[in-house]
């Protein structure tokens, strides 16, 4: 399991992203804070059988974000936030997600192309 650095883009500070490889396959998980949501991306339908590893390595994600982030919160705005252990799992659908695992090969390509979605206009998601 291999974590990746984070992106934190500009234009939407309320969301954080980290690019996470496991297991041969690249994903992308987004803690959306303004859906108050984990959102996660990856090119393979939750109907496949190899989503329980990706919940795994996303929940040691979880526990491991939530020690870190409210030591970078000022001590000032502390406690009036979204605890990041609670905040639901979602998976995002997108038009270009496979039904069988026979795109893990172009897995890193579909999580680059997982970014760029949400650089984009979100009425065209």
């Amino acid at each position: 399991f291999f974590f990746g650095m984070f992106v934190l883009i500009p234009s939407s500070k309320m969301q954080i992203f980290f690019p996470l490889f496991m297991n041969g396959y690249y994903f992308v998980v987004c803690f959306n804070f303004l859906t108050k949501k984990v959102e996660i991306m990856h090119s393979v339908s939750y109907n496949n059988a190899g989503n329980d590893a990706i919940l795994v390595g996303v929940s040691l994600l979880i526990r491991c974000f939530s020690k870190y982030f409210p030591e970078k919160i000022p001590k000032s705005r502390r406690g009036k936030g979204v605890s990041i252990k609670s905040l639901p799992l979602e998976q995002v659908k997108i038009p270009w997600m496979q039904v069988s695992s026979e795109s893990y090969p172009d897995s890193g390509v579909y999580a680059m192309r997982h970014l760029e979605m949400y650089m984009g206009d979100v009425d065209k998601w």
